[in-house]
């Protein structure tokens, strides 16, 4: 388990440091659970890092679900930091060691119901806001949600049998998501080289082609047309339609409308800013969404919060 978080943590990237903690944190739980099977009178520091690892590794998980192009969200950013400090303070100041019945009968259902919530939080983060996924990705979120809740239920149910089954379920759960993320991984890549190959544009070809398309709607502002379809776009920059659908998806492994909404919801966002006068659905409309409603559903799908509430975040008093 471990070797496979150094490995994350050699990836270099945001999402790969916060799954790496993950691991570790959700090895130091399980971790403890099995020394303390084999020894009851184990130090009660241990049982404490047991405890906390629990919350942290929630923490980590609802984190990860949020995280979009390598960046961690802002709203994320105050949890991040004051759950572990505050659990830190509790360990410095309330240590297990000193106050066992209160740890024993108190804190510990606190913490569980702080994990509880971050789990369902969890749960709401990847259902209701994580769309637009790609599969690999969107398959993975799913694993690690499943694979979490399953080891959680684990550890409950053997507070009424054996307490080493947590830790042998979870050996179960961890080895088994791997192997289906990764056969899957497999299933993806032979599907695509039997059914797409030789297709993707090569790098040179596609970075020139994407430059073109962004510079023409950057300029033209053409995505403001809640109408606008791949022909028109295609024609505008002088390529096959084909080409361009090409591109999307087999290069970018997005579709036409993810693409144009990606340049509505940045055009939204500066006119929420800088417009303030005018209706969160006339903004929608002036940035290219033909309803409301999909204004809103969209919104909220990339930047994890209402236009309103973006607005109210981020406008600048005079």
């Amino acid at each position: 388990m471990f070797v496979l978080a150094i490995y994350m943590l050699l990836r270099k990237t945001l999402q790969h440091l916060i799954l790496a903690l993950f691991i570790i944190a959700v090895g130091c739980r399980v971790g403890v659970s099995c020394f303390y099977f084999f020894d009851a009178h184990l130090s009660p520091f241990f049982i404490q890092i047991g405890l906390l690892s629990n919350v942290i590794s929630g923490l980590l998980l609802y984190v990860f679900l949020g995280i979009s192009n390598n960046q961690i969200l802002k709203k994320d950013v105050p949890l991040l930091v004051s759950l572990p400090v505050g659990l830190f303070l509790l360990s410095i100041f309330y240590p297990f060691s000193q106050h066992f019945y209160v740890w024993d009968w108190t804190i510990r259902f606190y913490l569980h119901g702080i994990l509880t919530l971050l789990v369902l939080a969890s749960y709401y983060r990847f259902f209701i806001v994580v769309r637009g996924t790609r599969k690999t990705t969107l398959l993975l979120h799913h694993l690690l949600l499943f694979s979490f809740t399953m080891v959680c239920s684990a550890f409950i149910v053997s507070l009424f049998t054996t307490y080493v089954l947590g830790p042998v379920l979870f050996s179960v759960i961890f080895y088994g998501t791997i192997l289906i993320f990764v056969g899957s991984k497999k299933e993806v890549k032979l599907f695509k080289k039997e059914k797409y190959a030789n297709r993707k544009i090569i790098v040179a070809d596609a970075t020139d082609l994407i430059e073109r398309i962004e510079t023409y709607l950057y300029e033209t502002k053409s995505f403001k047309n809640p109408n606008l379809k791949v022909k028109e776009l295609a024609n505008a920059i002088n390529v096959p339609e084909h080409r361009l659908s090409q591109l999307l998806n087999d290069n970018l492994g997005v579709g036409f409308s993810n693409y144009i909404n990606h340049f509505r919801i940045e055009e939204a966002k500066k006119l929420l800013i800088s417009e303030n006068r005018l209706t969160i659905e006339a903004i929608g409309n002036e940035a290219g969404f033909n309803s409301k409603t999909s204004f809103f559903t969209t919104f909220k799908s990339k930047m994890f919060c209402t236009p309103n509430t973006y607005r109210k975040q981020n406008l600048v008093q005079d």
